[in-house]
C-alpha cells in the first residue's frame, strides 16, 4: 500500500487545479522529467524533478513493460498501479510521454528504481 502522505502529493501535483493550462505545463513537466530518468539515475532525477513525477514516469513504464510480457516484481507491479490510479488524468497521450526509454534494457529500470518503491510503500 502506498504511504497516504505520497498519495496526496500525486494528487495535488498531478491533478492540480484540473485546468488545460496546469494539465500541459504538468505534461511538459513530465516529458523533462522522463528525458532525465532515461538518462542519468533515478536518484538525482528524484532531486530535480521531485519525487512525483518520477515515480509517474516509472510507475507508467512499468505498465507498459508488463503488457509487453516483461516479467516484474509484484510488490514493483502493485506499487506502479497505486501510483498510476492516484494519477486521475484519462488521456493516454500525457500517460505515454511519461514512459521511460531505458537505453541497456527495460528491466533495469526496476532495481534502479527500488530505492524509490520502498520509499513510499508501507505494509
Amino acid at each position: 500500500m502506498l504511504d497516504t502522505v505520497f498519495i496526496r502529493e500525486i494528487i495535488k501535483e498531478a491533478n492540480g487545479d484540473g485546468s488545460r493550462t496546469y494539465r500541459i505545463q504538468f505534461s511538459q513537466s513530465l516529458f523533462a522529467a522522463h528525458h532525465d530518468i532515461s538518462r542519468a539515475n533515478i536518484v538525482n532525477a528524484v532531486k530535480e524533478h521531485g519525487r512525483v513525477k518520477v515515480a509517474l514516469c516509472v510507475a507508467a513504464t512499468m505498465r507498459h513493460l508488463s503488457k509487453g510480457r516483461i516479467n516484474l516484481d509484484a510488490k514493483a507491479m502493485l506499487w506502479a498501479n497505486e501510483v498510476l490510479n492516484a494519477w486521475h488524468d484519462d488521456n493516454p497521450g500525457r500517460r505515454e510521454r511519461a514512459l521511460v526509454n531505458m537505453e541497456a534494457h527495460p528491466t533495469k529500470l526496476e532495481p534502479a528504481a527500488r530505492p524509490l518503491i520502498n520509499l513510499t510503500w508501507t505494509n
